[in-house]
C-alpha cells in the first residue's frame, strides 16, 4: 500500500484539501455524498486513498455538465 493511502485526514484537513468550509464536509457526511469515512471513537477520519478515489469518480470532463448528486 503506498504511504499516502495509509494517511488519514481529519474533517478540517479534508475541508482544507477540498478548499471548502468545514460545514460543507459535515453536510456531505449527513447526505452521504462525501468520501468514505471512518469513525474512531468520537473522531471522523478519511483515508487519503479513499479521498483520491472519490475525487476521481467526481471528475467532470470538459464540455460535459457537472453531475448533480442528492
Amino acid at each position: 500500500m503506498p504511504k499516502h493511502d495509509a494517511e488519514f485526514l481529519s474533517v478540517p484537513g479534508l475541508a482544507e484539501l477540498l478548499d471548502v468550509p468545514v460545514q460543507t464536509v459535515y453536510v456531505m457526511n449527513c447526505e452521504g455524498t462525501g468520501p468514505p469515512r471512518y469513525k474512531i471513537g468520537r473522531l471522523v477520519r478519511y483515508r487519503r486513498g479513499d479521498v483520491e478515489d472519490w475525487l476521481a469518480s467526481r471528475r467532470a470532463e470538459s464540455g460535459q455538465p457537472t453531475p448533480v448528486t442528492k
